[in-house]
């Protein structure tokens, strides 16, 4: 009996001895886990410092300034922390991806043990980012009901914004102040969906000219090489037979009649006018995918197939619907781009066409998707957006005594949607509304959201910057 109780003694008191063992174990464990988090907590603190620090010193480039990853690429040791930090920057650029002013800050902090990691990358915006952008907000001129933007929005004055219940802007939206008129207030607008809105932004600069980077401009293809006339320019965006993207031009209109078989006595004095007068490029064949004009203005319609930039330093003119192949609210992986850039206006088209008798851009079927124009592309002008022939709230036509007037002329055009943004330095007037009865276009703009991290070939960029992505781990 005796024996059994010693037993039963000096296996609790081993029992007990290993609880001890185990208990002092974890609590080592916990410990030294707890110490392991205090220093991850400082590297991953290090490292995210680091990459703040060097995002804060690129910010302070001038545009002009040659990047040379040199003046920010270290390595170095942290004594205190027993650890090293190395920060990378590279310029990410790409001619695919043709995003500008683009870098990658990536830092790594390192101990005997652990590695703490921030990659930031920080992008220059192109004036593309902008569903529209504003230099200039006409005192005079608003906004008003059934018309939208629906991306984000800018404006170097006043936001102008009028009527019961008035316009919609879905993006944010930032100027220097607001204004309202027709019956619409500050208490009953409720237009403003963006939930980062900001009425006390400063100026963005936009240039009083082009801003072509010289090195698109030797690259492009000049189109004044290929017409020496001193006329208008009529460009088509088609596919050939073989699907190839192509780009027709002309010095004559699209639609004369001798641009067609027939239309000449002879075959060999068809082929000899096709020859005088029209150019064809292949889109493949397009080094920087842009068009340049030094002097001539440029009419552009018809249904583009990857990346294209047409400028002029004249005047574009939207002579029919001007869309991609993939339209990229309806296919997401589009690639399909467009940049029409110029030193003069943009005219939305409304002339009767001399050889048809028809008169340009008028309401299609109402029941069709777009009972109107429809571009799609990233607009860019110096000057103003404007609606040809557009005199005295009317649209109107010269008659052959040169007087004008509007009588027998079609009014009310539908909407103007623009898939993509506009840029433009004055907001020129697109519609009126007499009585109820509206003459012009209502204006739509469909923010194309690649335009967010992409842009057309040769865009001109701001003096904003935003972070693209900010990621931390061990």
């Amino acid at each position: 009996m005796g024996k059994y109780a010693i037993l039963v003694v000096l296996t609790l008191s081993v029992a007990l001895g290993y609880m001890g063992l185990y208990n002092n174990s974890a609590t080592n464990d916990a410990i030294h886990e707890t110490e392991n988090q205090g220093q991850r907590k400082i590297l991953q603190h290090l490292a995210t410092g680091h990459a703040n620090a060097t995002l804060q010193k690129l910010r302070k480039l001038n545009q002009s300034t040659v990047f040379d990853p040199d003046n920010f690429n270290y390595t170095k040791s942290i004594p205190e922390h027993n650890a090293t930090v190395t920060v990378q920057v590279d310029d990410v650029d790409s001619d695919d991806k043709l995003i500008i002013g683009e870098y990658k800050i990536n830092v790594e902090v390192k101990d005997d043990e652990f590695t703490a990691k921030a990659v930031v990358f920080d992008r220059q915006l192109p004036f593309s980012y902008y569903a529209l952008f504003l230099d200039n907000f006409p005192k005079n001129a608003y906004y008003g009901t059934g018309e939208r933007v629906n991306g984000p929005f800018h404006s170097n004055s006043s936001v102008n914004v009028g009527g019961r219940p008035g316009p919609v802007f879905d993006g944010n939206v930032t100027a220097t102040g607001v204004k309202y008129f027709a019956g619409a207030s500050a208490s009953n607008f409720k237009g403003f969906k963006g939930d980062n809105n900001n009425f006390s932004h400063p100026k963005i600069p936009l240039g009083k000219t082009l801003q072509i980077k010289p090195e698109d401009q030797a690259g492009a293809f000049k189109l004044d090489n290929a017409f020496t006339s001193n006329t208008d320019l009529y460009v088509n965006l088609t596919q050939n037979l073989a699907g190839e993207q192509i780009v027709e031009v002309f010095d004559v209109p699209y639609s004369d009649p001798k641009l067609k078989p027939g239309g000449h006595a002879t075959n060999a004095e068809y082929e000899k006018y096709i020859a005088d007068h029209k150019t064809v490029i292949k889109a493949e064949d397009l080094s920087n995918k842009i068009l340049y004009s030094a002097n001539k203005n440029i009419h552009v319609k018809g249904e583009l197939d990857g990346k294209l930039n047409i400028t002029t330093e004249k005047s574009i003119y939207l002579d029919d619907d001007v869309v991609y192949k993939d339209d990229p609210r309806k296919v997401p992986e589009s690639d399909d781009m467009l940049g029409l850039m110029c030193n003069g206006d943009v005219i939305v088209s409304t002339r009767k066409d001399p050889y048809t008798g028809e008169y340009m851009n008028t309401r299609k079927d109402p029941d069709s998707e777009y009972d109107g124009l429809v571009v799609m592309a990233n607009i860019y002008t110096t000057k103003s957006i404007k609606i040809e022939n557009f005199r005295g709230g009317y649209v109107q036509e010269q008659d052959s005594l040169g007087n004008w007037h509007h009588k027998g002329v079609p009014q009310d055009r539908g909407d103007w949607t623009v898939v993509g943004g506009r840029v433009q330095a004055n907001l020129g007037i697109t519609m009126t509304s007499h009585g109820g009865y509206k003459s012009g276009f209502a204006e739509v703009i469909e923010y194309d959201t690649r335009f967010r991290n992409d842009a057309p070939p040769g865009v001109p960029y701001t003096n904003e910057r935003r972070i693209n992505r900010w990621s931390e781990s061990f």
